[in-house]
């Protein structure tokens, strides 16, 4: 019987490192538990199985986790221990922990957005594990509901059950929320697009801060945008649903479409096509370049 203390740094709080350290054991046998602290993840582990686990850790980590460095040592086993668990954080220490970025909606999520028998339907701020807010949210560490801004909403009876299903991939997801229990927009969506159509232009609170949105198809909405920016001619984003749909507009090779999805969701720089029939873009969103920046939704607010 051997148990092993393992230390890890890098992008390993935030992603659902613990949970994955968790089904890891328990698929292992092994008992013991897991914890954030103030340098990353600590875990103890502790079964015949023991020497297995790390590069069985490794081989399953989450998508968005990146290891920094990995340090373990045996110690002397445990006669009592029947189980393994996530244990509180420990905030002992100097803070050196990294946070993750905040990510895009995953492709999970974005189905449940749309599937009406969910809870989850139409919900601008679902998410899960693998994204959502992170770092945007997070006020100290480790990172815990308790130390982000979420933690002035109570989880309603269903999200809490999901919190603590290890079987669930909103286990230990600290950002969850629903309709029922989590923050929710000061006006409905029908309203804001509604605005839009309208030609009015919106300051939208979404991920890690706010966007001024106008119809891309209005050109007077996008002067009147100009004007309040005191920005004559630079150019402005334009946010697309899908590469699909950019491709109306700009030419897009492998390298780029990888970028335009990838989770960042960053504004890429793609060549307009010489000439772009039926377009009803405005001439004023970057007037006189050979480019336009697109950008793909990044949340769930995004495509509603």
């Amino acid at each position: 019987m051997q148990r092993l203390r393992v230390q890890l740094t890098g992008y390993v709080q935030g992603v659902g490192f613990r949970p994955c350290v968790y089904r890891v054991a328990k698929a292992l046998d092994l008992t013991g538990w897991v914890k954030n602290n103030s340098e990353g993840v600590e875990i103890e582990i502790q079964g015949k199985k023991s020497p297995q686990f790390i590069e069985c850790l490794k081989e399953n980590l989450p998508p968005l986790a990146t290891l920094d460095t990995l340090h373990f040592k045996n110690i002397s086993p445990l006669l009592d221990e029947d189980d393994f668990s996530i244990l509180p954080s420990d905030v002992a220490g100097k803070l050196s922990a990294k946070i993750s970025p905040d990510m895009s909606i995953c492709d999970d999520c974005l189905k449940e957005l749309f599937d009406s028998s969910g809870r989850f339907y139409l919900y601008p701020f679902l998410n899960c594990t693998n994204c959502g807010p992170r770092l945007t949210i997070t006020e100290n560490l480790p990172y815990d509901r308790a130390q982000t801004s979420m933690r002035d909403f109570q989880l309603c009876n269903a999200c809490a059950d999901d919190y603590q299903n290890p079987l669930d991939r909103r286990y230990h997801a600290q950002p969850i929320a629903c309709q029922q229990c989590g923050p929710a927009l000061s006006m409905p969506v029908t309203e804001i697009v509604g605005c839009l159509r309208r030609g009015e232009i919106i300051a939208l609170k979404g991920v890690g801060g706010y966007q001024l949105i106008c119809d891309a198809t209005n050109s007077a909405a996008i002067k009147k945008l100009r004007q309040r920016k005191l920005r004559d001619s630079k150019p402005f984003a334009l946010l697309m649903l899908n590469a699909k749909s950019a491709e109306h507009f700009v030419e897009i090779s492998k390298e780029e479409k990888a970028l335009l999805e990838s989770w960042q969701r960053p504004i890429v720089l793609l060549k307009k096509h010489s000439v772009i029939s039926e377009s009803r873009l405005s001439n004023h969103i970057a007037d006189g370049l050979s480019e336009l920046g697109i950008m793909l939704p990044s949340s769930a607010l995004h495509y509603l």
